[in-house]
């Protein structure tokens, strides 16, 4: 539990440190090797695994997408340019299974997997280093950190309100610690996470429009949560890895709602 608590303040402190006062190329670099560090792990877990080379090929895809996330143009043309990619991406890993489809028992899991990792993990990491884009300025940075606050505080709220009151399991076959319990102190804990970073960083945003993020960051978070249990349930692992003392692997510490901080 140490370990883990100390884990968790030394990623904590550092990824706020790196939104809000790091320059955009950093905070782009350390987020893109985060991002595709976890769609490897996603893309190397047993049952179904991914062949070396369609790791490979699954890089170099997310690769693209977060190379146009960061270099792309401003406004509607950027975001064009990106779903573009995207698109050409997700076109790209299909191809690649359907050249290369042998055994052709585990081509259709191959090709899943590819795409779980490209829309699941590298898409919505995308939208991460979209956000502290410098024409987004102070906005962009707060919100990120508005999302961080909802994962980190609620992550914290629903592991402790999970554990001294949780009673009614909520998604056993996936998850078996879950409970209801913890799930509404990871709401309320989100929401709180929420208003007190806008209070430090931009006070002036309106208070309701926080707390709706704040729930909505919850709902959108527990339920990224269960999904990455659910692969790694049927992946039969208890962690996509071990990178992180305490937290098993960079998919865990993204996704994962059982780590404290």
């Amino acid at each position: 539990m140490a370990k883990r608590i100390l884990t968790g303040l030394l990623i904590a402190a550092g990824i706020v440190a790196a939104v809000w006062w790091g320059p955009f190329w950093l905070v782009a670099s350390v987020f893109g090797l985060v991002i595709l560090g976890a769609q490897q792990e996603l893309l190397r877990m047993p049952e179904g695994a991914a062949t070396r080379a369609d790791q490979v090929a699954g890089g170099l895809a997310g690769l693209a997408v977060l190379f146009v996330a960061v270099v792309g143009a401003d406004g509607a043309r950027g975001h064009s340019q990106l779903i573009a990619t995207i698109m050409a991406a997700s076109l790209f890993v299909l191809l690649w299974v359907l050249f290369s489809p042998h055994p052709m028992q585990t081509a259709a899991g191959r090709a899943a997997r590819l795409l779980s990792g490209m829309l699941y993990i590298v898409v919505l990491g995308a939208t991460a280093i979209l956000a502290v884009r410098p024409e987004h300025e102070v906005l962009g940075r707060t919100v990120l950190l508005l999302a961080a606050g909802a994962a980190g505080v609620g992550d914290s709220a629903a592991f402790f309100g999970g554990k001294f009151l949780g009673r009614h399991k909520m998604y056993p076959a996936a998850s078996p610690n879950k409970t209801w319990e913890g799930s509404f102190f990871g709401v309320l804990g989100s929401v709180l996470g929420t208003l007190l970073i806008a209070r430090i960083c931009m006070p002036e945003l309106p208070v309701l429009q926080v707390a709706v993020f704040g729930v909505i960051g919850a709902f959108l978070g527990q339920t990224g949560d269960l999904a990455e249990s659910m692969f790694k349930r049927s992946a039969g692992v208890k962690d996509s890895g071990n990178i992180l003392p305490g937290h098993g692997g960079l998919l865990d510490r993204i996704e994962d709602r059982k780590s404290v901080v």
